[in-house]
């Protein structure tokens, strides 16, 4: 507002001042063109003065009649000629005068067309500094509208990141919340999952002392210790399974060796695997008719003892006469799970791609001549 104040009392100072110029240059050449018609004027009165002067009539004593002197005398040549080389002498000075006076006026007049010129020239640059005036006015103005819309945004802005600060802290304590709340999911779904497992295992061995026939054996699964021997179809009944109790130490076990043995540098892996092998006389064995599984789907699953190297699954036999099933396997991916028996032994969720860590969540439960009594789990990742 101060701005536009300023402009309003720049603006109109400009027009008085042109004005006030205005008015004055009209006023002095008005002035001398009166001076000059009055000089003009005068000297036309002294020029007729000049020409009636002659004798005046004579008049009474009293002055008030005129005297008849009856026929004017003759005067005398000389003083006439005396009385005319004056009038000339006297009429020279009136041209001389007046062509002074001409110039005056000239002069006056170049004056006047000057003082216009100049009154002119101060229009023009009133006008300029008029339109300046007027086109810096409405920059101001357009300035001034631009930065108070700045202000409104700036106010906006700031409002919006208070907002969004006060979001995201809340966002940050929700996340904090959420990480709390997983923990504490994990640790109960590994208490439920514990639970689940020790309520699974004692009523598996309920059922298999009461020889129920819902856990019956899969069938049609082709068993093989020789692979140069003919197989053939074994159904049978599970054999008893008496104690579960060293599955939770056996999968520690596994799991913990096979996390040192990925760090051990050189052949130290290998090494760490066969004192686990040796430890705990583990039966080594893997799928035999793997390429024929890959062509057809129908085959049947075929098992052979092998060695270390050679080896994708682990046996460690048990109390009870039966094999608690480990995978023996580097990355688990779509062929050994579909081929190579994985899918058969262990529930894992796999749909595709390839993993490096396998992790033993329950061993799969199998008997010495390779029947498979229950699943496994493993989680991958």
């Amino acid at each position: 507002m101060k701005i536009k104040v300023k402009l309003l009392i720049l603006i109109f100072s400009c027009i008085f001042i042109l004005g006030v110029g205005a008015t004055v240059l009209t006023n002095v050449g008005d002035s001398a063109l009166v001076f000059a018609t009055q000089k003009m004027d005068s000297l036309s009165v002294a020029s007729v003065g000049g020409k009636d002067s002659g004798k005046k009539p004579k008049t009474s004593e009293n002055g008030n009649e005129p005297i008849d002197e009856g026929e004017p005398k003759q005067d005398d040549p000389a003083k006439l000629k005396e009385e005319i080389t004056d009038l000339k002498t006297q009429i020279e000075n009136l041209n001389n005068e007046m062509a002074s006076l001409k110039k005056e006026i000239e002069d006056l007049k170049n004056q006047t067309g000057n003082f216009n010129i100049v009154l002119l020239i101060v229009a023009a640059l009133s006008l300029l500094c008029f339109i300046s005036i007027i086109i810096l006015f409405r920059r101001l103005i357009g300035l001034e509208m631009a930065r108070d819309k700045e202000l409104k945004e700036l106010s906006k802005l700031i409002k919006n990141n208070f907002k969004n600060n006060q979001n995201v802290e809340k966002f940050s304590l929700a996340n904090r919340f959420r990480v709390d709340l997983k923990v504490e999911l994990k640790e109960l779904s590994k208490r439920i999952s514990s639970l689940e497992t020790n309520l699974n295992e004692t009523q598996y061995t309920k059922n298999t002392f009461a020889e129920s026939p819902n856990l019956s054996p899969k069938t049609n699964v082709v068993v093989s210790t020789n692979i140069n021997k003919k197989t053939e179809v074994i159904p049978q009944k599970p054999k008893v399974v008496s104690s579960f109790s060293s599955f939770n130490s056996l999968e520690s076990a596994f799991n913990n060796m096979i996390e040192e043995a990925a760090n051990a540098p050189g052949m130290g892996s290998i090494t760490i695997k066969q004192e686990f092998v040796n430890d705990r006389h583990v039966i080594m064995f893997k799928c035999v008719n793997y390429d024929e599984r890959a062509n057809n789907s129908h085959a049947p699953l075929l098992f052979a003892k092998c060695t270390l190297a050679e080896s994708t699954l682990w046996g460690v036999p048990q109390a009870d006469g039966t094999l608690a099933v480990l995978p023996n396997l580097s990355s688990y991916e779509t062929n050994i799970h579909f081929y190579g028996g994985m899918k058969e032994l262990f529930i894992s969720g796999y749909k595709s791609g390839s993993y490096k860590h396998i992790k033993v969540s329950r061993p799969a439960i199998m008997t010495t001549d390779f029947q498979i009594l229950r699943q496994g789990e493993l989680v991958l990742g």
